[in-house]
């Protein structure tokens, strides 16, 4: 989401209207709306490099590659805000006492269908930590031909692992699952497009520039039922 200047909140309406029949002419009455404006405060987020003027003389593309690695930084950091928004947002998980499996793992992904944001399996989707993904990966079926993975992949709506989740702790690793029969659920807000800010002088003695990607970004959870926190025991 792309917020222009002076806009701080986002209108999520979190109860609207309810169908009904009626005979003959029995009178209607209309439901309230209830509509909140959540806030999304503009949260500087920057990422900045020294590089030698020298350096930047021997490689002419030496500056269009940084402003890239910068503009990358930029949206890992903002990835991270939407997945640490989520945990906090989110009612915690019960920590697992079954060590994964091929079976619970997908009973875990099915626990996120409530018949709304999700109507079956093909509408979950799970963001995993690395190691969750990757003893998942090695849970084979009874019959011997697909993995939780491979099974999660042909019916869910997408698995994916991102070094970005929370890290194991002890034994357990969380994850997150999405429900996409709600879209729009959470918000990544941007504040503006990001500014390139080239400083010259500051460390001109050194014969360095600073290089500066400047934005201002939040991360909302619009509609918490939307998601769900899963708790995952790896050994």
């Amino acid at each position: 989401v792309m917020l222009p200047a002076g806009s701080e909140s986002i209108p999520v309406i979190s109860a609207g209207p309810t169908a009904e029949y009626f005979a003959g002419s029995a009178v209607a009455d209309a439901d309230a709306a209830t509509v909140e404006f959540k806030k999304a405060d503009p949260t500087r987020l920057q990422a900045a490099v020294l590089l030698r003027a020298a350096d930047i003389q021997r490689s002419p593309g030496l500056a269009a590659a940084i402003q890239n690695d910068l503009a990358e930084a930029v949206r890992e950091a903002a990835d991270k805000k939407i997945i640490d928004q989520l945990f906090t947002d989110l009612t915690d998980a019960t920590d697992s006492t079954a060590t994964l499996s091929y079976g619970n793992f997908v009973s875990t992904l099915a626990g996120g269908v409530d018949g709304r944001a999700a109507s079956g399996l093909g509408q979950i989707r799970a963001l995993l930590g690395v190691d969750t993904y990757k003893v998942a990966a090695g849970k084979i079926s009874t019959n011997g031909d697909l993995s939780a993975i491979d099974y999660a992949t042909g019916r869910a709506g997408g698995i994916m692992a991102s070094a970005l989740m929370p890290a194991k702790s002890g034994s357990l690793q969380k994850g997150l699952i999405a429900k996409s029969g709600a879209p729009g659920s959470a918000a990544s807000v941007w504040f503006g497009a990001g500014e390139l800010l080239v400083d010259p002088w500051t460390n001109s003695p050194k014969g360095e520039r600073r290089i500066t990607l400047l934005s201002f970004h939040q991360a909302l959870t619009l509609r918490s039922a939307a998601f769900a926190e899963a708790s995952f025991k790896l050994s």
